[in-house]
């Protein structure tokens, strides 16, 4: 099937007069990529099985091939059964076993059962006169907690009101009431008097509380440092943030493929003006097709091309522990 589909690929080109190099300049994907998917080569040719896919479904759409159809035949060839049957074996296999749940009686069993058995009106379990006793002695209950409720409702009122006239009386009657001065204070305050002696005195002072407010510790600069390992890959260390955020411009026509954690999320072809964000909690990767066509931030410091030479680029991007 492979085969099949590289002599497709082969063959259109061909029927548009364009050659290998016509084709990588169009895709950015690499000669020997392109070579392997005319030969039906397989995984082991390729990064992996979604740059596999990738690499043939923009192919497909150079040579004006449908990339459905290809990624069909694709499909056929590694998980034939799965394609047979719409996909429902790999749901299957991949969809956690749940304990049986007890199955429901038929509509026309349940009718069957209805129509052969008896039907008996449910028989009264106390006598009319046991009921009625029973429902006077419950509003009776009910009487004597709203009584019981309302008289201590009442008394406590007027122990707040009496209170309330008790202490307004004393305070009528022109008795002295203590005066609580801090510490610091040895200036005069005289209880009842119209001057405020709380202010007199020439040694009075009041003295403030310590301040005991402590400022939060200020989070940790973000650092990051890039690092081109060599002419194909770039590794990137982010160091005191919570997550990873990537943002890509592209000025240039530009492949990318891009892993969440080791989850494939993207694999499109951006045109000049686009621009795309992606983010993970731990590792973030991208196989870029055109790296000196697009400029990237890490985490919202700036790092520049993503490459050059127009030779495809991996860029990893990781916390630092």
């Amino acid at each position: 099937m492979l085969e099949r589909i590289g002599r497709m690929l082969r063959e259109a080109r061909e029927a548009k007069g364009l050659s290998l190099t016509d084709i990588q300049m169009e895709t950015n994907i690499r000669l020997a990529y392109l070579q392997a998917l005319e030969a039906g080569a397989g995984h082991n040719a390729f990064p992996g099985d979604p740059y596999h896919r990738g690499f043939m479904k923009t192919y497909a759409r150079a040579v004006g091939l449908s990339p459905e159809e290809v990624l069909k035949l694709y499909d056929e060839h590694y998980w034939p059964a799965e394609v047979e049957d719409g996909g429902a074996q790999g749901v299957r296999a991949a969809a956690p076993v749940a304990a049986p749940a007890e199955a429901p009686v038929p509509r026309q069993q349940h009718d069957r059962s209805l129509r052969g058995a008896q039907i008996r009106s449910p028989e009264p379990s106390h006598p009319s006169g046991a009921r009625a006793s029973g429902n006077t002695g419950r509003r009776a209950w009910a009487a004597v907690a709203i009584l019981v409720l309302v008289l201590a409702a009442a008394g406590g009122t007027w122990w707040y009101f009496h209170q309330d006239t008790t202490a307004g009386g004393s305070k009528a009657g022109g008795g002295e009431t203590p005066v609580v001065s801090s510490p610091g204070n040895t200036g005069g305050a005289t209880a009842g008097g119209t001057g405020g002696g709380a202010s007199g005195g020439t040694g009075g002072g009041t003295t403030s509380p310590p301040d005991n407010t402590t400022k939060p510790p200020e989070p940790p600069a973000v650092t990051v440092t890039r690092k081109d390992v060599d002419a194909e890959n770039t590794v990137v260390s982010v160091k005191g943030a919570d997550k990873i955020s990537v943002t890509v411009k592209v000025t240039e026509r530009c492949w990318f493929g891009v892993t969440q954690d080791g989850t494939v999320i993207a694999e499109e072809t951006l045109d000049p003006g686009d621009s795309r964000t992606w983010t993970a909690s731990k590792k973030l990767g991208m196989r870029v097709g055109n790296p000196d066509g697009a400029t990237f931030t890490v985490n919202g410091k700036d790092q520049g091309s993503m490459g050059s030479l127009r030779i495809p680029r991996n860029i990893t991007i990781e916390k630092a522990p």
